[in-house]
Formats: structure tokens, C-alpha cells, sequence
């Protein structure tokens, strides 16, 4: 068996939806209740096959989807039962659920809180209510507010999801739902722009969203004004009060280990990457990751690194040249060089004394830089 790592984060993906959203592409299923009973069951299952001794000491737990909210709470605390009879649990430092505004109860937020919850992470999208009816959500604008007031009365640390880039849509509507967002004093805002894929409905209907020109307008917009709100950009959809970032999600863009528990779900244990049957059916059956099959080879040394490259180009700090020569043994810089150069005069990066990093205008066309490296 390949050896464990001493410290992980845990990801656990509830793959059901109430409503299926139009533009989402992330392995999902329509709720159902008869499917959570085995689904859950055989998650605990795969947790335990990361049993160890020494325990794994886990740093974060996030449990995303889908809708994790669209779960009895049962079940929620079956899976944290699980998770700590099997890691050890005495560092961890944040457990985030991602929630739908329509999912938000009193009750619901109280059992959240004693089983242990710290972070929230509402998909609200928008509070212009056109905006929120042709994003297909399940829930109205006025339930966000709702939502927002209830949360409001715990202690939890909360991220508010927001969307731009949609289609007729204006600054107006952006600096409004921004605004609106900020009158719940959010320690966190994702903010991801409108991106159309294949075979999603908003792909077969052929809906265009905004231009590239009104989008990095949209971005340019979003990144000043959330600034100018003492919000710290960290990463290129995220943006965080002072010392309130996702500590779980800095591990992906740090190269760090993380485990991913259920259908779909991706795991990195360097210099391992793996990732979970799709089909529900498969995964119910046999939910052993492919980390403990006898034949599982590593990630070649060029591959880890261009994966580690594409996730530090995520987030403005960049790339420590010492970084890479630590992992690799390569003079980053050197290696490098006409690409940096190249880069750097399109404003797309900047060098520092130790690194590069990417400009707003090379976080927006993250896809190219990275490109650029491969």
C-alpha cells in the first residue's frame, strides 16, 4: 500500500440537488430521498479505508455538492461520526457546508452549529430577482434575504456566492447584488463569472453570456470594489476579510494534501492524484479509492509540477522560485525565462524579488498563462 500522508484536508461531495441549475456541470443527481441511505453508507465506507495508525490528522472538512443543505441533518451527522473515529480531528481549524438559501432553517442552522460547523457557504448567485428566475435557481431573492437573517443569528463564519458575466446584465446589477451582500457583513465573497458547458441546458439552448470586454469589466469592477470594502483578493474568485480566507481551499492552490469522499470526488496525495467512479450505481457497489488498488501509479515529475503551476497561478502571491527548486530541484526562473519575459510585456504577470504573480488581467485569462507554462 502506498504510504499516507500525516496532514489532509477532507472534501465530501453530496452530488444531490433539489433543482437541477441550467448552467452547473458538477456531478450531480436530482434529490432523492430512497438513493441517501446507500449513498451515505457507502462514503462512511470509503472513510474508513483511510484508517490508519498513526491517525491522519485532519486540518479542514468541506462538504460541497451539489447540495449538502438537501440532507437530513441525520445523515450529516453520520458522516462526521465516521469522519472522527477514523482521522484524528483535534487540529482542524475550519468545517464549511455549502448551503441553498432555501435549504435555511432556525432548526437547521442550530444542528449545523452543534455538530461543529464554522463556515457557511451560501449560493445565493444574485439578488436582482430577473437574474436569479433565468439562473434557474431554486430559490427566489426574497429567500436569500431570509436565509441571510437567519444565518445572521449563529456565530458562523459566512462566504456569500455571487455570479457576474450573465447575459443584458449591467454594472448596475452587479454593484447592486454586491452591495446588497455586503449589508449582511459577509467575512467572505466567491464571485465566479458565468461560463457556459457542454451539455448543461444553458449550452443546448445556446445561451451567450456577456462579452470577454463587459466580462473583464465585470471582473475589473468586482476586484476594485470589493477592495476599496477592505476585502483581500487571494485567489481569482475569492475574496476574504483580514485573516478570514478558506483555509481548506488554500490547500488545493498550495499543493497541499487533500482527500475527496465521494461520487466524483478527487483526492491528491502527492505525488498520487486519483479521483472516484461517476456512475452512482458503481460507487455504491465498490467506493475504495483508487489510492489502495495494487497497480495505482504516480504523477511523473513534469506532471506534478505543471499541475502545481496551475495552482499557484490561482492566487496572486504566485510562484516562489524556492519553492520549485526545493520539490524539484529546478532554477524556475531560468527554465522559464521567454515565458516569463513574454508574460510580463503582455501585463499578464510581474516578477518580484522572489517569484512572479499574476496581474488582475492575467487572473482573468488564468487559462493562458497557464498554457504558457505547459
Amino acid at each position: 500500500m502506498h504510504s499516507l500522508p500525516s496532514q489532509a484536508s477532507l472534501y465530501i461531495h453530496i452530488p444531490f440537488c433539489s433543482t437541477i441549475c441550467p448552467f452547473c456541470d458538477f456531478t450531480k443527481l436530482k434529490s432523492n430521498d430512497s438513493l441517501f441511505s446507500s449513498y451515505i453508507d457507502a462514503c462512511c465506507q470509503e472513510i474508513i479505508t483511510y484508517q490508519h495508525s498513526p491517525s491522519i490528522e485532519l486540518v479542514s472538512i468541506f462538504f460541497g455538492g451539489g447540495t449538502p443543505s438537501c440532507l437530513p441533518i441525520s445523515y450529516i451527522s453520520q458522516l462526521l461520526k465516521t469522519i472522527q473515529a477514523t482521522f484524528n480531528c483535534s487540529q482542524i481549524q475550519e468545517i464549511t457546508m455549502e448551503i441553498n438559501p432555501e435549504d435555511v432553517s432556525l432548526s437547521y442552522l442550530k444542528s449545523l452549529q452543534d455538530l461543529g460547523f464554522t463556515r457557511l457557504s451560501l449560493g445565493v448567485q444574485t439578488f436582482n430577482p430577473d437574474e436569479c428566475e433565468f439562473l434557474g435557481r431554486g430559490h427566489t431573492v426574497t429567500q436569500s434575504y431570509q436565509a441571510l437573517d437567519h444565518i445572521n443569528q449563529f456565530n458562523f463564519n459566512l462566504n456569500i456566492d455571487l455570479m457576474f458575466g450573465l447575459p443584458n446584465s449591467s454594472l448596475k446589477n452587479l454593484e447592486y447584488s454586491l452591495t446588497q451582500a455586503l449589508d449582511y457583513n459577509p467575512c467572505h465573497i466567491s464571485s465566479y463569472s458565468l461560463t457556459i458547458e457542454p451539455n448543461t441546458p444553458f449550452f443546448k439552448k445556446q445561451v451567450s453570456k456577456a462579452s470577454h470586454d463587459t466580462d473583464f469589466m465585470f471582473y475589473s469592477f468586482l476586484i476594485d470594489f470589493l477592495t476599496q470594502q477592505d476585502f483581500y483578493h487571494y485567489e481569482v474568485s475569492s475574496f476574504s476579510k483580514l485573516n478570514y480566507d478558506c483555509i481548506h481551499n488554500k490547500r488545493y492552490w498550495q499543493f497541499d494534501s487533500y482527500i475527496g469522499i465521494g461520487l466524483g470526488a478527487h483526492s491528491f496525495i502527492s505525488p498520487y492524484r486519483y479521483h472516484n467512479q461517476t456512475s452512482l450505481n458503481t460507487y455504491i457497489k465498490s467506493p475504495t479509492p483508487a489510492y489502495f488498488l495494487a497497480d495505482f501509479q504516480p504523477l511523473s515529475q513534469q506532471d506534478l509540477m505543471s499541475e502545481n503551476i496551475i495552482a499557484n497561478l490561482r492566487i496572486p502571491s504566485g510562484i516562489l522560485f524556492e519553492d520549485y527548486y526545493d520539490r524539484y530541484n529546478i532554477d524556475f526562473e531560468q527554465i522559464f525565462a521567454t515565458q516569463i519575459s513574454d508574460l510580463s510585456q503582455q501585463n499578464l504577470i510581474k516578477k518580484t524579488a522572489t517569484g512572479i504573480q499574476t496581474t488582475k488581467k492575467g487572473l482573468y485569462l488564468l487559462d493562458n498563462v497557464c498554457l504558457s507554462f505547459l
